[in-house]
């Protein structure tokens, strides 16, 4: 067998070189979340524009967030503040619910236990007589060409007296 044969033998026998993927997404455009305009604006000079360097390139990653569960907490207070067993319970629903991937089962565990968490201070929060609203979606606001984005899941009015 000559050289030749024995080094194609070889490289068929290995797996096939993947390209590598892309960990990041560049933005034509600098987006910031809110909270990332928070840490913007009292920040140091370094980190503001680490800030603005992570709004530009986005990681591409599955992180962990609590959509449901602050959507379960923005439909209780439209809801009128009612019962806390009802919140008890859809927090023993997100346990309880199927799922197919890890990602999703710890992404249900913590979804029950920002629930519940929340199911135990509820009885202190007092708020005032005001209209709430239910809101999905992305809210953009333009500041100097940089978008500021929220995701608001519960918007309030609040009463105001007029004095006259």
């Amino acid at each position: 067998m000559t050289i030749r044969a024995q080094i194609e033998r070889i490289h068929s026998s290995l797996p096939p070189i993947m390209p590598p993927q892309p960990t990041h997404i560049e933005r034509s455009r600098c987006e910031l979340r809110t909270r990332e305009l928070a840490d913007f604006m009292a920040a140091s000079s370094q980190r503001k524009r680490s800030v603005l360097r992570s709004a530009k390139f986005r990681a591409i990653a599955r992180i962990v967030q609590h959509k449901e569960a602050r959507v379960t907490i923005a439909s209780w207070f439209k809801d009128g503040q009612g019962d806390i067993s009802t919140l008890r319970d859809r927090a023993e629903w997100f346990r309880s619910r199927m799922s197919t991937t890890d990602f999703e089962t710890d992404q249900n565990q913590y979804n029950a236990d920002y629930v519940e968490a929340f199911a135990d201070i509820c009885d202190k929060i007092a708020l005032p007589k005001c209209d709430m609203d239910l809101v999905s979606g992305k809210n953009e606001i333009d500041l100097n060409g940089t978008s500021v984005i929220f995701n608001p899941d519960l918007l309030i009015q609040r009463y105001t007296r007029r004095i006259i």
